[in-house]
């Protein structure tokens, strides 16, 4: 889009988001007193930074060509442990910790500040604003706490529905089986090229996913040792059926609610209609691939994103990485709205903002991590942008949805 004339250009909008960043990090290392600190501190539960690759993904890597089991807590394909074995499984797990936290903080650099700048341009408040939101968003930092991939699948899957909307099936598909490999649970966002019937991208998906999550880890463990290594994940997994029922880091939505009204049974009774709320997005993204030709993928990534705490029983808070992609669709399309729908919809998405963001979790609960998850303040917020999402394409339908502002 050509540049309005006496506004901010691209470069210097790029400038202001990294002023805005460069000062949500100075607060962040006030607060906590430095990445020590922010990893003691931010989420007690565990003291250290960086933890689940510090007790989870160094000890599965590093020991890729000794037994080619999974660790404890490895509950995913053997895709990234080979990727990352070459560079990290040599060095000894402070080595690897410093390293793989310093590849976290440039990704979540990256996440703050490129969004505003896909598919369409985004006016500076809109894109200083959507900075400040996404590096101040509890989901973000617990990723960084954690050392989890959060972060970088948001974005492998932002990069695959851009590349799906630009006519590029076969790399937007080989993106997503890529994220499926690494993860499992991304494989709910092929609803996107499902809705928009585009059988290469779901064949590319497809043959990714198994040459990442089979061919290649056969090459390496050889196919006694992925039998032995896939048996190993599944007997984690129903190991931690136990403790990961009732967790308040769950933000599933049939675990919430067992979890409020005190009743565990309850959450089985819940997990059908869970999964039908969860089909509710197919009218939203058929609406979406209707009405939004500019910007498809920005919305369909804020919906299909959304669907997860429906369906993946574990949706932990880092998991909620790419609400911040909601955040801006609903802040762009504000200006558009006559003035009752913008008021309606500013303050759903004022409100999920306000809920994910540390001042939150800081004025309502200090450094208690677990009573803020056991409130699932992220559910709260995801839901508000699906009804944000809603809102607007109801209220926008016929009209000129196609011309970039």
């Amino acid at each position: 889009m050509d540049e309005v004339e006496g506004a901010p250009t691209r470069t210097q909008i790029v400038l202001f988001q990294l002023g805005a960043l460069a000062l949500c990090v100075a607060l962040l290392w006030w607060l906590y007193e430095g990445p020590a600190g922010f990893g003691r501190w931010f989420d007690p539960v565990c003291k250290l930074l960086a933890c689940d690759y510090r007790r989870h993904f160094h000890p599965t890597i590093a020991d890729l060509a000794g037994s080619g089991l999974p660790g404890v807590g490895w509950f995913y394909p053997p895709t990234l442990a080979v990727l990352t074995w070459p560079f990290l499984g040599q060095l000894d797990v402070d080595t690897a910790v410093g390293v793989w936290t310093a590849c976290q903080a440039l990704l979540m650099g990256v996440w703050c500040i490129l969004p505003p700048h896909l598919a369409g341009r985004s006016e500076a408040p809109v894109a200083v604003g959507f900075t400040v939101a996404t590096a101040l968003s509890i989901p973000v930092l617990q990723v960084l706490k954690w050392g989890q991939l959060s972060t970088a699948l948001a974005l492998l899957v932002l990069a695959a529905f851009l590349a799906l909307d630009r006519g590029r099936s076969t790399r937007g598909g080989a993106l997503l089986g890529l994220a499926v490999a690494l993860k499992v649970y991304p494989v709910l966002l092929l609803v996107w090229p499902a809705v928009r019937r585009d059988v290469r991208a779901l064949v590319a998906a497809a043959v990714t996913t198994l040459v990442l999550a089979l061919l290649l880890p056969m090459l390496v463990l050889g196919p006694a040792g992925l039998m032995a290594f896939y048996g190993g994940v599944q007997a984690g997994m129903d190991e931690a059926q136990g403790w990961m029922r009732m967790s308040p880091g769950s933000h599933f939505v049939p675990t919430v609610v067992a979890r409020w009204w005190g009743h565990e049974a309850l959450r089985e009774r819940l997990l059908q209609p869970s999964a039908l709320l969860a089909v509710g997005a197919l009218p939203l993204l058929a609406a979406i691939r209707r009405q939004r030709t500019h910007d498809a993928a920005l919305w369909a990534f804020a919906v299909a994103g959304g669907i997860f705490p429906f369906l993946v029983a574990s949706s932990w808070l880092h998991y909620f990485a790419y609400l911040p992609v909601g955040w801006l669709v609903l802040a762009r399309e504000l200006p558009r709205l006559a003035p009752v729908h913008r008021a309606g919809v500013g303050t759903l998405l004022g409100a999920s903002v306000l809920f994910a963001s540390l001042i939150w979790h800081q004025v309502l609960y200090g450094a208690d991590a677990r009573a803020y998850a056991e409130a699932a303040w992220l559910l709260w917020s995801d839901l508000l942008v699906l009804a944000g999402v809603a809102w607007t394409l109801v209220v926008t339908r016929g009209a000129d949805a196609a011309t970039p502002r």
